[in-house]
């Protein structure tokens, strides 16, 4: 009797121990290929080097490539001016950016979290010049506002000086103050049945991404052109324009946003974010062909798949965020990685780069330069004339 219930036990020990065991052995192998395949997907992204060095070090899935480039040097006489540079994306720019030299601007909507990352980012850098100034996208009365402060703070530091005629000199230090470049990396994902709008009564996405970047670009370009140097304007788009779509002829963009047909799947890009993201490609290469043969370029760019603040009004279940996670931290990049890209646009010189083009890791962004390619020249022309008139204070 004893030997008959002391067998049953220790089966149950046995096969308990081997359940454990498995189970382990399943967790070990899955954290091992999750690394492995962060690996693999990491290294193709762009890895900048510290302030210090000139090698931009890109990676291929075989080997490693070092390609020497010319950096900016950066002073406090290059003024750079960064929407949304509080957090995420905009925050890691912003601290590379003043650790090489850079005068920055954080052109923040919360100026309260603003002036705490501009003090953040001046203590860990030992920059001195990191400030915050209030911005708020949403509302085209406060972008004009933005840009008449400073245009002030220009004037009265003696920055435009109507003498200036060699712009190709970068002797700042000789010059003063001027507007280097103007980072527009702001954004927000928001949920299309949220139907949210803009103090104007526009719909978010292409309110805050499109419209209040495009007027804010156009109240600095005086100050850009008058700044002494080479400056030049970062536009922070998508890939996820590709799955975007502009209708000129019923702008339905415009206030309620693009709707999706009722037999088509729906996405989990909202059709606003992608339709604002392929906006602001479009507005890059318009830009470009506006102010060719002048002092100031510009450059959109697709900073990738990036864990940051920038999906905060997206509410999801607890189950779909516990069943994601492995996933999303396999293929996102750190803010601090997706922001390499923005710096590489603003701090390489620019007659290594391709004036109006679309960049990702330290290269032409081929499939989204393909599919905006596809689109023909009439559609950014027409969105270009038709957010002027949008923003014409004379037609408001």
């Amino acid at each position: 009797k004893i030997q008959k219930k002391i067998v049953p036990k220790q089966c149950n020990i046995m096969g308990t121990s081997l359940l454990t065991t498995l189970t382990v052995g399943a967790i070990a192998t899955t954290a091992a290929t999750a690394i492995l395949t962060r690996r693999r997907i990491s290294r193709k992204w762009l890895s900048l080097p510290p302030a210090s060095t000139t090698a931009i070090s890109t990676s291929t899935s075989n080997t490693s490539s070092f390609r020497n480039y010319n950096f900016k040097a950066l002073t406090k006489n290059h003024v750079i001016v960064i929407t949304g540079g509080n957090t995420g994306l905009g925050y890691q720019t912003a601290l590379d950016l003043a650790s090489r030299g850079g005068n920055i601007i954080l052109a923040c909507r919360n100026v309260q979290a603003g002036e705490v990352a501009a003090r953040n980012i001046a203590r860990d850098t030992g920059n001195e010049y990191v400030s915050c100034r209030e911005l708020d996208l949403a509302s085209l009365s406060s972008v004009r506002e933005f840009a008449s402060k400073l245009e002030n703070e220009f004037v009265k530091s003696k920055a435009i000086k109507d003498d200036r005629k060699d712009v190709s000199d970068d002797n700042t230090e000789a010059k003063g103050k001027g507007l280097y470049a103007l980072i527009c990396n702001a954004g927000v994902w928001m949920p299309m049945d949220k139907r949210a709008k803009t103090s104007n009564g526009y719909e978010i996405h292409f309110g805050v991404n499109h419209l209040g970047h495009f007027l804010l670009i156009q109240e600095m370009i005086p100050l850009l052109r008058s700044s002494g140097m080479a400056s030049r304007v970062v536009i922070v788009s998508s890939s996820l324009l590709k799955s975007g779509q502009i209708d000129m002829k019923s702008k339905d963009f415009v206030k309620d946003g693009r709707a999706i047909p009722a037999v088509k799947k729906k996405g989990f890009a909202p059709t606003g974010y992608c339709d604002s993201k392929l906006m602001n490609m479009l507005t890059c290469r318009q830009l470009a062909l506006h102010l060719r043969d002048t002092n100031v370029t510009t450059y959109s760019v697709s900073p990738g798949f990036c864990r940051s603040e920038l999906g905060r009004n997206v509410e999801m279940p607890i189950f779909k965020k516990m069943l994601m996670l492995p996933i999303m931290r396999m293929v996102q990049r750190t803010s601090v990685q997706g922001a390499q890209n923005i710096i590489f646009a603003t701090i390489l010189d620019e007659n290594y780069m391709v004036n109006g083009a679309m960049y990702q890791d330290g290269r032409v962004a081929e499939p989204e330069t393909l599919y905006v390619d596809g689109l023909g020249d009439d559609l950014g022309k027409e969105l270009w004339k038709f957010s002027l008139d949008l923003v014409d204070e004379k037609k408001q």
